[in-house]
C-alpha cells in the first residue's frame, strides 16, 4: 500500500490545499490581551484568626471562671505580581470561625464566646479596596471597618476559606 508521491505534488493538489488553508484562516493563536492593555492580576484574599492561649485565660480569671478568649485578626492579601500584603485587624473578643457566604461579602466570619456579644465580620470588595467590617450581633451599634488593603483595579479575586465554593470576582 504505498502512497502515489505524484498525487502530492501535483498543481491542483497544491492549489486545493493551499484554499483548504486559506478556508481555515491564520494558524497565528489569537493573543490573550489586547495590546498596551495590562494582564489581569489574580489575588487570593484570606482571614487569619489566631487564638491566645488557654492558660493564660483561666490564670487570669479573678474568681476561677474561665474569661473569653480572644482572637487576633489579620487580612491577607495574595497577588501574582503585587506580592503578599498583611494588615493587622486587632483582636476580637471570643473564637473566631468562618460561616456560610453572606451576600456582597468575599468571606464571611463570626467570633463569639457564652455569655458574650458575638461579632460578625465580613470581608468586602469595593473597586481597589477589601476591606473587613464588623457588626455587633445584638445589632447595639453601627458596623466598624476595622482594616482595608488595596488590590489592583483589574484584579480577579479568589478566596482561600473553608468551604468556599463561590466562584472567582
Amino acid at each position: 500500500m504505498g502512497t502515489d508521491v505524484s498525487r502530492l505534488t501535483s498543481p491542483l493538489a497544491s492549489l486545493a490545499l493551499g484554499a483548504a488553508l486559506l478556508g481555515c484562516g491564520s494558524t497565528t493563536p489569537e493573543p490573550t490581551s489586547r495590546p498596551g492593555t495590562p494582564e489581569q492580576d489574580r489575588c487570593v484574599i484570606a482571614l487569619r484568626f489566631v487564638a491566645d492561649e488557654a492558660e493564660e485565660r483561666v490564670e487570669a480569671s479573678t474568681d476561677g471562671t474561665p474569661i473569653a478568649p480572644t482572637t487576633e485578626l489579620s487580612l491577607v492579601r495574595i497577588c501574582d505580581q503585587n506580592g503578599r500584603v498583611v494588615s493587622s485587624l486587632g483582636a476580637q473578643r471570643g473564637v473566631c470561625q468562618y460561616v456560610p457566604d453572606t451576600p456582597a461579602a468575599l468571606i464571611s466570619a463570626r467570633c463569639w464566646w457564652p455569655g458574650a456579644d458575638g461579632v460578625s465580620l465580613r470581608v468586602m470588595r469595593e473597586g481597589q479596596r477589601v476591606f473587613v467590617v464588623a457588626l455587633e450581633e445584638s445589632g447595639q451599634a453601627d458596623p466598624i471597618t476595622l482594616g482595608d488593603l488595596k488590590v489592583p483595579a483589574r484584579a480577579r479575586i479568589e478566596v482561600l476559606a473553608p468551604g468556599h465554593d463561590r466562584p472567582e470576582r
